[in-house]
């Protein structure tokens, strides 16, 4: 099976380098299976998706689990892995789905993220989506997915086949936002569903603040040592 990202075909769910709505081409990987998606990081190890020395972590969260009833938007995470889902006129929880309110409204899910000059920050995001219809029943629907950088990507969802997942393969390129919007269908036969969200972080490692402390313990007493 194959897709049409931004003006070319790839294979789905390998390394690919997709361009951006301008045309310029992006260091951004895609993928269609959560966990290839989770292990990507350090399975990619011959495509070098990051330097050796970088470390990764993955936090997924479960948006659908938030509480039954409207929203003008919903929110989780801390530090680097906080995330915001909104969209226009609000969403709606079921217990196991957040969607617009609206038929037919896009979904805007916006990150915390404030990358340091090492390039640390929100590198890779996905999500499991859903297309209800009017009775609450999936079915499946096209949709265009763009990140911050301009990256879009046309894609099918379907019961059976709702994830889609993005890495940035650019260590200083981190991922503020997501938008997922329909694409090829006319409002308001349906609405636009989130269950699952998965954030992901690459970065330089920082020492333990006692691992700081020795160091800088170490640095007075080798300065303590030349001074004598």
């Amino acid at each position: 099976m194959r897709h049409f990202i931004a003006g070319a075909f790839v294979s789905t769910g390998i390394i690919a380098s997709v361009a951006s709505a301008g045309g310029s081409p992006q260091a951004i990987a895609w993928f269609t299976d959560p966990k290839l998606w989770e292990e990507a990081p350090e399975s990619f190890t011959s495509d070098k998706l990051y330097p050796a020395s970088w470390v990764s972590e993955v936090a997924p969260f479960a948006v659908g689990l938030t509480r039954a009833g409207s929203y003008p938007s919903v929110s989780g995470g801390v530090d680097w892995n906080t995330w915001n889902v909104s969209a226009e006129g609000g969403v709606t929880a079921d217990g196991s789905t957040v969607y617009g309110t609206n038929n037919g409204a896009s979904l805007k899910i916006t990150f915390g993220d404030k990358p340091g000059t090492d390039g640390s920050g929100l590198h890779g995001v996905g999500g499991t989506f859903r297309f209800l219809d009017d009775s609450g029943a999936f079915f499946t629907g096209n949709v265009r997915i763009e990140l911050s950088n301009g990256t879009a990507l046309v894609r099918s969802f379907s019961k059976t086949n709702p994830f889609a997942g993005f890495w940035s393969t650019d260590p200083l390129l981190t991922i503020t936002s997501m938008e997922i919007m329909p694409y090829g269908l006319t409002p308001p036969d349906f609405s636009i569903g989130i269950q699952d969200l998965y954030l992901g972080y690459a970065g330089v490692p920082v020492p333990a603040p006692g691992a700081l402390a020795l160091l800088g313990a170490a640095g007075l007493v080798g300065l303590a040592r030349r001074r004598r």
